[in-house]
């Protein structure tokens, strides 16, 4: 036989045992490849991950809302401590021009306040607010209401204007259904406390008047709310 034969039959033979060797290769590779995806299958949502990841999707993340605060139930809705037939027979108005406006704030939730509204003489937003406040350190400060009144004739209320010389509102005594009070006329607000409760109560108005009139108001007005 000639050499080139031989040399053709010898490169033949070497091709096919190269790729007999590649194939036994490959399948060796599926049957590990197999074997691998048996013994820890993927579950959908992995699967999904992997698809989101490729696509580029992230989850959206569910907000959850913020437990709605509530007041404490101990501080009365000053909004049921007057009626506005009680405050039109005190300033002598008509009790159907006048709103009520509940004006608490969750920022405290140890204040419940109402607006009782309407237009004096002429003057828009008139009206007297009502307030009723709890203890809100009842732990380190039991005795906050009475010292709160104490402290707002002794030391006055400082008006804040934004400049270096605020003016201090000092506050008189009130007489008022409760125990103690204090009041400012030029600020129109009246503060009292009833015995053995550690309820502010407090009045103010947003009306003109002399300061006799204003008081006689007050007290009229506080006598309701103690009501």
């Amino acid at each position: 036989m000639h050499f080139a034969s031989l040399k053709f039959i010898h490169e033949n033979y070497k091709m096919m045992i190269l790729t007999t060797a590649k194939k036994a290769l490959f399948f060796i590779g599926l049957t590990v490849f197999a074997l691998s995806a048996c013994s820890n299958p993927k579950t959908n949502e992995e699967i999904m991950e992997q698809k989101k990841k490729m696509l580029g999707i992230e989850d959206e993340v569910e907000e959850v809302p913020e437990e709605e605060k509530e007041f404490d139930s101990s501080i009365p809705d000053a909004c049921t401590l007057l009626t506005t037939q009680e405050i039109a027979s005190v300033i002598g108005v008509d009790a159907s021009i006048i709103s009520i406006k509940d004006g608490s704030n969750k920022a405290n939730l140890k204040a419940r306040s109402c607006f009782f509204r309407w237009e004096h003489t002429g003057i828009p937003n008139s009206g007297v607010l009502v307030q009723a406040q709890g203890n809100p350190v009842p732990d380190e400060f039991p005795q906050w209401a009475n010292d709160f009144i104490s402290n707002k004739i002794q030391a006055g209320e400082k008006g804040f204007t934004g400049g270096a010389g605020d003016e201090v509102y000092m506050y008189k005594s009130f007489n008022g259904p409760g125990v103690e009070g204090a009041y400012n006329y030029e600020l129109g607000k009246y503060y009292w406390r009833m015995d053995g409760s550690e309820m502010l109560y407090m009045v103010a108005f947003n009306i003109p008047s002399e300061e006799a009139e204003q008081v006689a108001w007050a007290e009229k007005i506080s006598a309701f709310v103690a009501n």
